[in-house]
């Protein structure tokens, strides 16, 4: 808990920092995925299909990931997936890729 009200200040704003840096980093984890990936992600498969879109790399990153992550909205999941891809292409990382 908060000792003195005056504290109240400097947490408050050192968690909108963080919480700025957070939406800076699912911003650029977003745009590392391919758009039609990114779209077959974020959208249900009724969706995706009437935009006339193919996959990219979303085959390949399901397997590496390890989970299925098509028709799964919300943004948790392209961001989750988007950061396995930057921290996947580190020298040595890729095998990580489902921890990530």
């Amino acid at each position: 808990m908060i000792d003195k009200e005056s504290d109240i200040r400097p947490i408050g704003y050192g968690a909108m920092i963080f919480e700025g840096f957070v939406g800076v980093m699912a911003i650029i984890a977003a745009t590392t995925l391919h758009p039609a990936d990114y779209y077959a992600i974020n959208t249900s498969a009724a969706t995706y299909a009437r935009l006339g879109m193919s996959p990219v790399n979303l085959e390949m990153l399901q397997r590496e990931v390890g989970e299925a992550v098509a028709g799964r909205p919300g943004g948790a999941v392209s961001l989750a997936v988007g950061m396995a891809q930057i921290f996947g292409s580190l020298p040595g990382m890729r095998g990580l890729l489902d921890y990530w």
